[in-house]
């Protein structure tokens, strides 16, 4: 645990497999990865990384209004969707 917590503190960046690999060659610690990422679960350690920015809108695209939002839809065939694809 004490080895653990001085690589996180080298370098927060590093994943599981890594530290498998580095705690073994400089620790001499033999540790199943998904017991280290339980111990670091436990602790509250988590890896530093880049998270992909998929719910941020692009402000040059037209936001389009949904127009069925107060509609009751009430009979079959009322409403209809079709999906558009566009081929360049």
């Amino acid at each position: 645990m004490k080895a653990l917590k001085t690589t996180y503190l080298k370098d927060p960046c590093m994943g599981s497999r890594r530290l498998v690999k580095l705690l073994k060659r400089d620790y001499d610690e033999t540790i199943n990865r998904k017991r280290l990422q339980r111990m670091r679960r436990e602790i509250g350690m988590k890896t530093i990384y880049c998270r992909p920015r998929t719910s941020i809108p692009n402000k040059e695209h037209k936001k389009y209004p949904y127009l069925l939002r107060n509609l009751a839809i009430t009979r079959a065939n009322q409403v209809w969707c079709t999906d558009i694809e566009r081929f360049k």
